[in-house]
């Protein structure tokens, strides 16, 4: 009887970043990161576009204090990316400060830092 029931992993790190455009563009959004103590971790990332539905074609690249560390699939409408530790390593490990940065074509589209999320 005992042993039965499993007990919900809790978090024991949430960080967010608000991303915005260093240009002062309409591209904005946000990424958001949580780590479990049963060591399972979630990503997502969002992008929106200000003024009219978002539209890029072509992948949009994240980097973490410069350094690729994967790519996203753009599409109409929002972009939404969502991964966790059932797809594989994450390529960097997550950390308070930490700039992110969304590229496309070469140019940074959106950015931040990672923050504790409240």
């Amino acid at each position: 009887m005992f042993g039965l029931f499993k007990t919900r992993a809790r978090k024991t790190l949430e960080l967010e970043a608000r991303l915005s455009s260093p240009s002062g563009g309409p591209i904005y959004g946000e990424i958001e990161f949580d780590e479990y103590n049963d060591g399972s971790w979630r990503l997502e990332i969002e992008l929106k576009h200000r003024e009219t539905p978002l539209h890029m074609n072509g992948p949009i690249d994240v980097r973490v204090d410069g350094a690729a560390v994967g790519a996203i699939a753009a599409g109409p409408g929002v972009t939404y990316f969502r991964r966790s530790q059932r797809d594989g390593p994450l390529g960097f490990e997550p950390q308070l400060g930490q700039r992110i940065e969304i590229v496309q074509g070469g140019s940074v589209i959106a950015a931040g830092e990672f923050e504790h999320d409240d």
